[in-house]
């Protein structure tokens, strides 16, 4: 890649295997409800975005790994819930089905801490409130708003996030390909 060749890159926990088995789980009730086309969202690619960027060359690229280290290094590992199924961004319009993340301060504060590092250092970030999720499906065909989702389907084990990874998204004929670029464990 030449300096100024761009890449869309996120900054995401990586849902572990056990979480993924956990989590397909839960497809028969979704089954239930009979959502017009949904497309479920391959178990190996859960996770929860930190961050995106859809347009990021090579220098720019090196700096987020700095800044990202840098807070990883200092910031300890956290738990989160997983709570309900919902439409994501809004039940008015959906355009994902996602599990809603409880708990999530310690998340707020990590993502705070990065975007303050990542703004210092002249790398831009998303201005738009954070609303941490795990996107399960894509709907191919709008829904209705009065649909019941699921509540609750998980029980209270909390799901640790121990590291953070950053990939890059390659867009392909099957849908987004991710290849991990770095690892960054918290403390």
């Amino acid at each position: 890649m030449n300096l100024t060749q761009t890449k869309r890159i996120f900054l995401a926990v990586d849902i572990e295997p056990y979480w993924q088995n956990k989590i397909a789980k839960i497809n028969p009730q979704l089954d239930e409800l009979d959502l017009p086309q949904r497309k479920l969202i391959a178990q190996e690619k859960l996770h929860i975005t930190i961050h995106f960027w859809a347009d990021v060359n090579l220098m720019q690229i090196k700096k987020i790994i700095e800044c990202t280290q840098k807070i990883c290094d200092e910031f300890r590992a956290f738990k989160i819930a997983l709570q309900d199924i919902i439409a994501f961004p809004s039940e008015r319009k959906p355009r994902v089905l996602a599990i809603k993340i409880e708990q999530d301060a310690m998340l707020q504060a990590l993502r705070h801490q990065l975007s303050d590092t990542y703004t210092l250092h002249g790398i831009p970030v998303e201005n738009r409130a954070f609303k941490p999720h795990i996107s399960i499906a894509r709907f191919l065909k709008k829904i209705p708003q009065e649909n019941p989702l699921l509540e609750n389907p998980f029980d209270p084990e909390p799901l640790f996030v121990e590291e953070l990874v950053l990939f890059e998204s390659t867009l392909g004929a099957d849908g987004s390909v991710y290849a991990p670029l770095a690892r960054f464990q918290l403390i």
